[in-house]
């Protein structure tokens, strides 16, 4: 019995050791990177067609509504100092400019950090705005800070290739630090999906099948335009073959959500 228990430890500690600190290639993180700083850069510029009414002195949320909304909560934003449109925009401007330097790779150790600030402010700024969305950009950004996010396709690459030349610098070696950033990306959207499908259970229309229904007919911010679809063609009432086949494909469409996040 001893010795099983013995096995059974060494086995879970080598498979936990080589899950999150086995040395990886960085392209991954890298290619994150680019990916969720266009994403994170697009967001925060997308704030300056009402940035004044947003972000503003005269703002729909003033600063301090917005403090006492989130009381006894741990939030930060730079933006809650700035007290003046010309302010403003000229924070906006740098904002965009680290958003943009960080997609690019330029200083990454550091423009990485300034990039979760940067999208943090805004998103602990404007509540009003806010949805699920901004949530899991932010955490992207914070394990893109952990590891050698600028490793491959940025300026520093380019740079350091060009200072040391490709014989030197023409190969990056496996890093831990990248693998670790990646594993808790993987492991944090698992609990975000699982979440997701245990939310889902205490809604009626997922467990009879209407939810895909309800999302598409959402005359404010549709999917997709199923509006050519009519209510009464899928009523409860209907008995025609057709009407009934769509019932059909439209509970099965609501259950194989559910069961693609489970």
């Amino acid at each position: 019995m001893s010795e099983y228990f013995r096995m059974l430890n060494e086995r879970v500690g080598s498979g936990w050791n080589r899950f999150w600190y086995t040395p990886s290639d960085p392209l991954t993180l890298c290619t994150l990177r680019v990916c969720v700083g266009l994403i994170a850069t697009y967001t925060i510029f997308t704030y300056s067609f009402d940035l004044l009414s947003f972000f503003g002195p005269d703002a729909l949320l003033p600063t301090n509504v917005v403090r006492s909304m989130q009381e006894g909560r741990t939030r930060f934003s730079y933006l809650d100092y700035v007290s003046s449109p010309g302010q403003l925009w000229t924070v906006h401007a740098l904002s965009l400019v680290a958003m943009v330097l960080f997609t690019v790779g330029f200083a990454t150790r550091v423009t990485s950090v300034l990039a979760l600030v940067v999208f943090l402010s805004y998103a602990h700024r404007a509540i009003m705005i806010t949805t699920q969305f901004e949530p899991i950009i932010a955490f992207l950004l914070f394990y893109l800070c952990l590891g050698p996010s600028g490793a491959y396709l940025s300026v520093d690459r380019w740079l350091l290739i060009r200072r040391r030349g490709s014989g030197d610098a023409g190969v990056v070696a496996p890093s831990y630090a990248a693998t670790i950033a990646c594993r808790l990306m993987q492991v944090h959207l698992t609990v975000v999906y699982l979440m997701m499908a245990l939310g889902k259970f205490s809604a009626i229309v997922w467990w009879n099948g209407t939810a895909a229904w309800w999302l598409m007919i959402n005359s404010r911010d549709p999917l997709v335009d199923f509006s050519g679809l009519s209510a009464r063609a899928i009523s409860e009432n209907s008995t025609t073959i057709g009407s009934r086949a769509a019932i059909y494909l439209i509970n099965a469409w609501t259950h194989a959500i559910l069961a693609f996040e489970l």
